[in-house]
C-alpha cells in the first residue's frame, strides 16, 4: 500500500468514526454512548451489590424483565469499557449517564428494589402493577450477581464496547456495521446487537 493510500484511509476513518459520534447523540433508552477510549483494566472489576442492582436496572431499561442475554452484554460492555482501579457500578454510571441521573423515559427502573417488588416504582406507567414481574426481576438480579462474581461465564462472544437497539437505533446500527470499523458479535438471543471494533490490521 502506498503513502498516498494510507493517507486517504486514515483520513475516510477518521471522517466515519467523527459521523458516528454524532449520530450517537444523546442516550435515551437504547445503546450505550460511544467512548473514544476503550481502557480494559486487568481481572475482574471490583463489584458490590448495587453494582448487581445498576446492572439488572439497566438491563430492563435496555430490553425487558426477561432480558438475559441483554444484561449479558451489557456486562460485557462495561466490563471491556472499565478503566484501571475503576469499580463495576462507576464504569456503568460512565458507560450510561443519563440513566444513571435518571434523563431518560424509563427512570422508573432506577426505583427497583434487591429483592421482590411489592411496590411499582415513582413513574411506573402502567396499570398492571409492578410487582407482576417480580420474580422475572429476582431471576435478572441473581443472573447479574453470577455475572459480577463470575460463577456465570458471559454470552458474547468477541470483546464488545458498544451496543444498539434492532430497533430504536436501527439507522446508527445499519452506519456503524457499513462503515466496516464495528461487527456484531453472538451473544445470544438480545433485543440489541452488540457491537466490537474491527482491527484495521
Amino acid at each position: 500500500m502506498t503513502l498516498r493510500n494510507e493517507d486517504t484511509r486514515t483520513a475516510r476513518v477518521a471522517v466515519v468514526a467523527a459521523a458516528l459520534f454524532v449520530l450517537a447523540g444523546l442516550l435515551g433508552r437504547c445503546g450505550a454512548e460511544p467512548s473514544p477510549a476503550l481502557a480494559q483494566a486487568p481481572g475482574r472489576p471490583r463489584w458490590s451489590h448495587t453494582s448487581a442492582l445498576m446492572l439488572a436496572q439497566a438491563a430492563v431499561h435496555e430490553a425487558d424483565w426477561r432480558a438475559l442475554g441483554d444484561l449479558g452484554g451489557i456486562f460485557q460492555v462495561v466490563t471491556n469499557r472499565r478503566h484501571e482501579g475503576e469499580t463495576f457500578a462507576a464504569a456503568l454510571r460512565r458507560v450510561m449517564p443519563n440513566l444513571a441521573a435518571g434523563n431518560t423515559g424509563r427512570a422508573w427502573v432506577l426505583g427497583l428494589p434487591v429483592g421482590p417488588i411489592h411496590h411499582s416504582p415513582p413513574g411506573w406507567p402502567w396499570r398492571l402493577p409492578a410487582a407482576h414481574f417480580s420474580q422475572d426481576w429476582m431471576r435478572l438480579h441473581d443472573h447479574a450477581v453470577s455475572l459480577l462474581t463470575g460463577t456465570q461465564a458471559p454470552p458474547c462472544e468477541g470483546y464488545p464496547t458498544r451496543w444498539f437497539g434492532r430497533v430504536c437505533d436501527r439507522a446508527r446500527l445499519e452506519t456503524a456495521l457499513e462503515s466496516g470499523m464495528w461487527v456484531e458479535v453472538p451473544c445470544g438471543g438480545t433485543a440489541n446487537a452488540f457491537l466490537s471494533a474491527i482491527d484495521p490490521d
